[in-house]
């Protein structure tokens, strides 16, 4: 059973128990995302009905801090996902430094908090250690690929060239654009200035768009949007 915070009724085709927010805010600079808080003594009360055996948690907000006291008071194992670098996005989104070492001190306490933490790569493993969180505590989160799916025997040689591009190597993104997205995108490839290949950003059509392709003045990415139905 999925747990949610959502105003409205949420569209999943799994099982989900949605709590309705009690207060719900846009975050701060990153106004597409919107921080809800859930009806804890509800949230409580129906782990305690539902006699869960063990509580995952994925995000460290405040749906993240309901289940994380309904494990404690009911004495439930938990296991939280470590998937985002928050501390790094309170940087990224123009915060200061007390307000990023306030983000890593709560990371370090929330994390530490659980029995398991899950973490999709060795790099968040090495940054949750160095933030105080135990090694003995990790457990690692594989991500797959669907082979099928993404095959190079699907590949079309001509498919960038007929929309425009030029020819040469294209290196492309394709998910949530924002400004975090694009201060890593620019770590990652250095001096734009000294690229050759075409860079593509795909991605959900929103208000940072523009941001996100200003980061690069000297190597103007293509833009492909998509919206969703």
């Amino acid at each position: 059973t999925v747990l949610a915070c959502e105003s409205g009724p949420p569209t999943a085709d799994f099982v989900c128990e949605n709590f309705a927010p009690i207060w719900e805010t846009p975050v701060p600079r990153y106004e597409e995302l919107t921080l809800r808080v859930p009806p804890a003594i509800e949230f409580i009360e129906h782990c305690e009905r539902e006699n869960y055996g063990r509580i995952l948690i994925s995000t460290p907000g405040p749906v993240g801090l309901a289940a994380l006291a309904a494990a404690k008071l009911l004495g439930v194992p938990t296991a939280g996902i470590y998937h985002t670098d928050f501390p790094r996005y309170v940087a990224a989104l123009g915060g200061d430094g007390r307000l990023e070492d306030l983000a890593r001190s709560y990371i370090r306490w929330f994390y530490r908090q659980m029995d398991e933490v899950l973490v999709s790569s060795a790099t968040y493993a090495e940054e949750l250690v160095a933030l105080g969180v135990e090694r003995d505590r990790l457990r690692d989160l594989p991500r797959g690929v669907d082979l099928d799916l993404f095959s190079p025997a699907k590949r079309q040689p001509g498919w960038f060239a007929g929309r425009g591009l030029p020819p040469g190597p294209v290196l492309l993104y394709v998910g949530r654009l924002s400004q975090e997205v694009a201060q890593s995108h620019r770590a990652a490839f250095g001096n734009p200035g000294d690229a050759t290949a075409t860079f593509i950003l795909g991605g959900q059509v929103g208000a940072e768009a523009p941001d996100v392709l200003l980061v690069y003045p000297e190597f103007p990415p293509s833009y492909w949007g998509f919206q969703y139905a």
